[in-house]
């Protein structure tokens, strides 16, 4: 996120102009709404209170002086310091309320005030209350899926028990459709659906998280992308299919991992060549499609001089 001049915020009121969504902890901030939701329930503060969190929030990461704050938030008046401290500790108390909310502002001696907890900010417009229907970016089958409708039921009915799934095979074998196949077809048991991230393209490993963040429509303004990460992914029910994972496996087993231990309502499907390896992972192998049988007759076959042999009866 780009730091935004004090003067740039003009008014009070010109903050909700802003149309990004921020996440931090299980929060969501949504300036043009003036809102701040708590596992989608709204919490109320002042206005000046939630003047202060949206320049705080904006500028995570930075201090910002207690002078530059009142300029902003009560933009030509003149007031005593004790205001915006007055402020703070009731924007204090309300971010208490969530994990890790209570720390959330550091005060700087001599210096000011900073937001310290991950922030995660969303391009995409988020609406206040919660999305009914199940949102997903799965990419549509090109082609019918045949032969694979009991790979495909067993590994449905998988993710009910199993929080890690690896579809395993050899490259071109149709791990990648047999996967899309099952998300589709479970995506809608997730409150917050499913999404897709390919790994094909990538060729360096650290790579991994910032590709899954741009699944979900998002940029991590942390130095620490997996703690943003889970900020944004907290309390959602979700199913995330990771493919092609050989070439990153390690990488991708380790984020499996975290974003498992931390977050109860995700399941994950990945692809790979090899086994992710992962705690709890449950390996499913995609074996080769059995050929068709031949027809009890053969068709002619047209000799050099173009005369058939004789139709004779085979057996398979």
């Amino acid at each position: 996120m780009s730091e935004t001049v004090p003067t740039q915020f003009g008014t009070a009121e010109a903050s909700p102009s802003n149309g990004l969504t921020y996440a931090f902890g299980a929060f969501r901030l949504l300036p043009k709404q003036r809102m701040l939701l708590l596992a989608d329930e709204s919490v109320q503060l002042s206005s000046r209170a939630f003047d202060i969190l949206v320049v705080l929030v904006e500028r995570a990461g930075s201090v910002i002086p207690a002078n530059e704050l009142m300029h902003v938030v009560w933009p030509g008046v003149t007031v005593d310091e004790v205001n915006l401290r007055v402020q703070l500790g009731s924007l204090r108390k309300a971010l208490a309320r969530g994990e890790g909310g209570r720390h959330a502002i550091k005060t700087v001696p001599l210096q000011g005030y900073c937001f310290v907890l991950p922030v995660v900010r969303s391009d995409v417009e988020l609406p206040a209350q919660r999305n009914s229907e199940p949102q997903h970016n799965l990419p549509l089958p090109l082609t019918q899926v045949v032969g694979r409708d009991d790979a495909i039921d067993l590994l449905s009915k998988s993710l009910t028990s199993h929080r890690l799934v690896t579809v395993i095979g050899p490259g071109g074998i149709g791990k990648t459709t047999v996967a899309l196949a099952v998300a589709h077809r479970c995506q809608a048991e997730f409150a917050h659906g499913a999404r897709f991230v390919d790994f094909s393209c990538l060729s360096e490993p650290q790579l991994v998280i910032g590709m899954l963040a741009s699944a979900f429509g998002i940029g991590v303004l942390s130095q620490d992308p997996v703690a943003g990460l889970l900020a944004h992914l907290r309390g959602k029910q979700l199913l995330i299919v990771l493919d092609t994972c050989e070439h990153v496996v390690e990488v991708a087993a380790r984020l499996a991992e975290t974003l498992l231990a931390e977050l109860p309502g995700i399941r994950i499907m990945a692809t790979s060549r090899e086994a992710l390896r992962g705690c709890g992972d449950w390996g499913y192998s995609v074996g080769r499609l059995r050929r068709a049988r031949r027809p009890p007759w053969s068709a002619v076959i047209l000799l050099p001089n173009d005369q058939p042999r004789k139709r004779c009866r085979t057996f398979s």
